[in-house]
């Protein structure tokens, strides 16, 4: 039952005992009415035997007292009812007070409690959106780190990729970058050392920061190679994009370039079968042409 509910039945109790005092009030004064009607020719009555007796008598003086004491104590009960029914009523009032006061700061609770949870809400949304937004700066910053930082393959990496080219043992490849390109050279420093433990060291040349040029840069890791190094090819290029997340391309035409000047690298004789492995600058994403 809620509070409105649980003061109208109070209310409505309260109405229905003022109601009962009051007849019970009236039934009283009813019979101090009759009492007094009652004892009113009696006790002249009796005074008047003991004038003609001139002596005590027990039964007049009994009749005449009991009546006054009768009469006196049931107008008593009337008044204390009286003064009983005037204190219980300030007693309802108090407790009317008490309770007033009571709901006031229950609800004064309640608007408490709601401004609290209010708050709480409104704190637990900035949290979430305070981690939202430090979720996407971290996001954001992984992604920028992702772009500035150099390519570089795990132990884990260089492990897998060795195991996919291990079929290919005795297959030659030499790797190359340009010259000054300190990160092309770290990358492609890592793929010598999987592919030597893959094909053998004999078979894997260094000829890396062995060529300059002005104009023309290739991008990313391009290998080449005659076509019954495909299969090689493919497999290496495969485990390089998936499992090194590295940008290859595979026999692309070799771009012109304005000018350049190699010298230093390590080569195979003429006619030998390899794959020419290319580690070329980093790409980096570029906006999209409209």
């Amino acid at each position: 039952m809620d509070t409105s509910a649980l003061e109208r039945n109070i209310k409505s109790l309260e109405t229905s005992l003022d109601s009962f005092e009051l007849w019970l009030s009236v039934m009283t004064l009813l019979v101090v009415a009759g009492l007094i009607v009652e004892y009113w020719h009696e006790i002249p009555e009796e005074l008047e035997k003991l004038r003609e007796a001139r002596k005590w008598l027990w039964k007049p003086v009994c009749v005449i007292f009991g009546a006054i004491l009768i009469t006196i104590g049931v107008a008593g009960e009337l008044a204390v009812q009286f003064l009983a029914s005037a204190k219980e009523t300030q007693l309802r009032q108090a407790n009317d007070a008490v309770f007033v006061g009571l709901n006031a700061e229950a609800a004064k609770a309640r608007k408490d409690v709601e401004t609290a949870e209010a708050r709480i809400a409104e704190a637990r949304r900035a949290a979430a959106e305070a981690q939202s937004s430090a979720e996407a700066e971290r996001l954001e910053r992984m992604r920028l780190q992702a772009i500035v930082a150099p390519r570089s393959l795990s132990l884990d990496e260089q492990r897998q990729i060795a195991e996919v080219c291990r079929r290919f043992a005795g297959h030659r490849a030499i790797v190359s970058s340009y010259g000054l390109d300190g990160e092309g050279a770290a990358i492609g420093g890592q793929l010598i050392a999987l592919l030597r433990l893959a094909l053998g060291n004999d078979n894997v040349l260094d000829s890396r920061a062995s060529s300059v040029v002005t104009g023309g840069f290739q991008f990313g890791i391009h290998l080449r190679g005659p076509d019954s190094e495909r299969d090689f090819i493919r497999a290496l290029s495969d485990s390089l994009s998936s499992l090194g997340r590295l940008h290859t391309f595979i026999n692309q035409p070799i771009p012109a370039i304005g000018s350049g000047m190699r010298g230093g690298g390590q080569t195979f004789p003429a006619g030998t079968p390899f794959v020419d492995i290319m580690v070329g600058i980093k790409p980096v994403p570029l906006i999209p042409p409209r």
